[in-house]
């Protein structure tokens, strides 16, 4: 399978571009700085650009057979428009291309629920992750708005553990007592995840 995959050099990216690799794919990623790119394989190809650029976006998307999106903003609080316009971008792109498989991460904790701890919830999430949630939210709305086969992931707490494949997973909905979830366990379900089609259904997973 011919994959493009956005945000490849951030901690689930890494996870994301290494698995696809090692289950025999070819990879295309757009990086803003090549020298980030740490991984080196036959079966991958770099491109420099930025996601905010459409014709950046149209370059790695073209001739792939779907699009695996792990767009990040690190630990920063800043207002961001990196989710929502990034993957508008992506969106558009795909459309255009006629590329119409995409899988996108997201998180558990974009939408308030009582359910959540409410230290999590009064706290941490107000405080800081106000700017990031808030345009996550609008990049699940830019997603389900489009005609795209698209499938949300919707991570707990993301940790570095390794793959164990043994995570819970719940469609539309949150998964009870969820509390974290490796990345690279996160890598594995949106690949097996992607080779479904006719879909249009946001995962949450945590273990």
């Amino acid at each position: 399978m011919k994959i493009a995959i956005f945000g490849s050099t951030g901690a689930l990216g890494i996870q994301l571009t290494n698995i696809a690799l090692s289950e025999g794919h070819d990879v295309k990623v757009l990086v803003r700085d090549p020298s980030k790119q740490t991984i080196s394989h036959d079966n991958l190809k770099v491109v420099k650009g930025d996601v905010m650029n459409i014709s950046d976006v149209e370059s790695v998307i073209a001739e792939q057979d779907v699009i695996l999106s792990a767009l990040g903003v690190g630990r920063s609080t800043k207002p961001t428009v990196t989710f929502s316009k990034g993957t508008q971008n992506i969106i558009n792109s795909a459309s255009k291309l006629g590329v119409n498989r995409l899988v996108c991460v997201s998180s558990a904790g974009v939408e308030d629920d009582p359910s959540f701890p409410f230290i999590y919830r009064k706290i941490i999430r107000p405080l800081f992750l106000k700017n990031i949630y808030s345009d996550m939210a609008e990049m699940e709305r830019v997603i389900r708005s489009s005609d795209v086969d698209w499938t949300i992931i919707q991570p707990y707490t993301l940790t570095n553990g390794p793959v164990s494949k043994s995570y819970r997973t719940q469609v539309n909905g949150l998964i009870q007592k969820g509390k974290n979830i490796s990345r690279a366990d996160v890598a594995h379900l949106m690949l097996q995840t992607v080779r479904r089609s006719g879909n249009q259904e946001a995962i949450a997973i945590a273990y």
